[in-house]
């Protein structure tokens, strides 16, 4: 019923370019095959067409470049020449905010046709910032991470909008996978050279000057995965990475923003990265990708391609991302600042919160961040991550948080717990030997009501011993600066009826609570009332109204008490 195969071979060398791409050209005989459009376009929803061809009767087949599309639908793809019509179908929505598209050639012995079919976006309504990825192991199960190879932000104006995805490079296909190396977390593994996590948002309209955080939290599921990446950002045309000086170089002369290894016992690269756009962004895509590096695993042996280790994206009490954009803000000054702790520190994030709230205020923050949970200033001077911190330098302020009962201990028997004292003493002493005009602050941690309050009894009692521990070894160590009262905060706000600060522990921060410890920090760096910017990461509008004002009632006009100088 169809034709042989040399003449159809005549027909596809009419219609090629160096005998190896085939393209739409006309051949030298009348061409006897027509189509009623060279141009289909679909909505982003489910959309068929209906195209006339007429071949004269000549059989036809067809040929669809990519070949590795995986969208669209033609039926038949060939014919012995007695169909008049041929449908294209998109198989499923277009959910993402750029459109796609395929080539179809219709060649037959005495002609051939291109067709392109393109499929466009959703509209796109509004800026999907901020974009926040949270999720409890239980939300990370019901994600469809596994399934739809994509997972979608749960929070922000980005909420359901802006999404993260693992992308192959050179045809590789990483896998979507849950990983338990830290509870149940979103895993991108097979991981390779020029693999990247892509975070793509949508934006309506974002002007050329703006800048846009991403902060990010990854680990290795095991150190066959690489072990350096590099964050970037698409702007005007093309890939841009960061500003030099926020780029490193490892020793093989691999240029990377940030590494991951598989620990013995967790650590977690909590990497921070600002961009500043070139050209303005109008109903498009704002794209940001971390993409593997250079050719050394976590182990410290060659990248295999073959390696089934990746990097995840931690769930539970982590953020594992977050995008901000801080339109017409103005920057007026940077400060590097370097914040290690625990869990008091990483549940709900608040070192991003406090990145996010200064740059809304107009003040850039180059921060790097180690927090493990259960961690105490004598583990700092251990950990690898804290270690590497460290030692870059060249901090203008340094958060430290110890263990959050330590002070109240200290407090209460300065000589059975003198090695708190030392320990302050060795890790402020690493902190300035490598910055040395660095303003190290101690952080007086919060009471917490569990267990009643820690056995205190009151919420003013265990901040009293917390408090008065904390100002003990800041007075004894003279690396330290100040002590910021988050703790006196906490107090305040309880005191004051707000008692929604916890998580479900009774202990750990929730998101009101990180966001009070983000604002204490905030007044201890600046020193000045917060306008109508600021920014209410994630908090309810009110609740961040009050607490807000809380924290400034604590440290504005009350410097004195806590050693506060800037």
């Amino acid at each position: 019923m169809y034709l042989s195969i040399l003449p159809m071979l005549a027909a596809l060398a009419a219609c090629t370019e160096s005998g190896d791409t085939i393209v739409s050209k006309t051949v030298d005989s009348p061409n006897t095959l027509t189509v009623a459009s060279s141009n289909v376009e679909l909505a982003a929803g489910v959309e068929s067409f209906e195209l006339s061809v007429d071949s004269r009767g000549e059989a036809w087949k067809t040929i669809v470049t990519p070949a590795e599309h995986d969208w669209l639908r033609i039926m038949p793809t060939e014919s012995d020449g007695s169909d008049a019509s041929v449908y294209f179908l998109a198989e499923e929505d277009n959910t993402t905010y750029e459109p796609r598209s395929v080539e179809v050639l219709f060649y037959s012995e005495h002609g051939s046709r291109k067709v392109t079919v393109s499929q466009s976006g959703m509209p796109i309504e509004k800026n999907g910032l901020p974009a926040r990825w949270y999720f409890t192991e239980n939300e990370m199960r019901a994600s469809g991470w596994v399934a739809n190879r994509v997972l979608f932000a749960n929070a922000g104006e980005g909420r359901s909008l802006a999404s993260v995805s693992a992308v192959g490079a050179d045809g590789r296909n990483p896998v979507c996978a849950l990983s338990t190396a830290y509870k149940t977390s979103a895993a991108a593994m097979k991981m390779f050279t020029g693999d990247c996590l892509l975070f793509t948002v949508p934006v309506k309209s974002l002007a050329a000057g703006t800048d846009i955080d991403f902060m990010g939290t990854f680990g290795a599921t095991d150190n066959s995965a690489p072990k350096y990446w590099m964050c970037e950002i698409f702007d005007g045309g093309e890939w841009r990475e960061p500003e030099a000086s926020d780029i490193k170089t490892a020793a093989d002369g691999t240029r990377y923003s940030f590494y991951i290894k598989n620990f013995s016992s967790y650590q977690h690269t909590t990497f921070v990265q600002t961009f500043t756009l070139s050209e303005t962004v109008r109903d498009g895509v704002l794209k940001i990708r971390c993409r593997a590096v250079g050719s050394i695993n976590g182990g410290g042996s060659t990248l295999l391609p073959t390696a089934a280790g990746g990097i995840y994206m931690p769930s539970h009490e982590f953020h594992l991302a977050t995008i901000c954009a801080y339109e017409g803000i103005a920057a007026e000054d940077t400060k590097k600042v370097l914040l290690l702790g625990n869990s008091f520190t990483h549940y709900f994030c608040t070192a991003w919160k406090l990145k996010e709230l200064a740059r809304s205020q107009g003040h850039r923050l180059d921060m790097r961040i180690n927090i493990k949970g259960s961690q105490t200033f004598a583990n700092h001077l251990a950990l690898e991550l804290s270690q590497a911190a460290i030692n870059e330098g060249g901090y203008d302020y340094a958060f430290l948080q110890e263990q959050s009962q330590a002070h109240a201990k200290y407090y209460a028997d300065p000589v059975s717990n003198g090695q708190l004292l030392t320990d302050m003493r060795n890790l402020s002493a690493q902190v300035m030997q490598h910055s040395p005009s660095c303003r190290v602050v101690l952080e007086n941690t919060w009471a917490f009501p569990k267990s009643g309050w820690d056995g205190h009894g009151s919420s003013s009692a265990f901040e009293a011993a917390l408090l008065a521990g904390a100002k003990a070894i800041a007075a004894a160590d003279t690396n330290v600066a100040c002590v910021s009262p988050i703790g006196v905060a906490f107090d305040k706000a309880y005191a004051s009826g707000i008692t929604d600060l916890w998580y479900t522990d009774s202990k750990h921060p929730n998101i009101n609570g990180a966001y009070l410890k983000a604002c204490v920090n905030y007044l201890v760096l600046f020193g000045e009332q917060f306008d109508d910017n600021a920014a209410d990461c994630g908090v309810a509008a009110d609740t961040a109204a009050k607490l807000r004002a809380i924290a400034e009632d604590v440290v504005l006009g009350h410097e004195s008490e806590y050693g506060i100088e800037r």
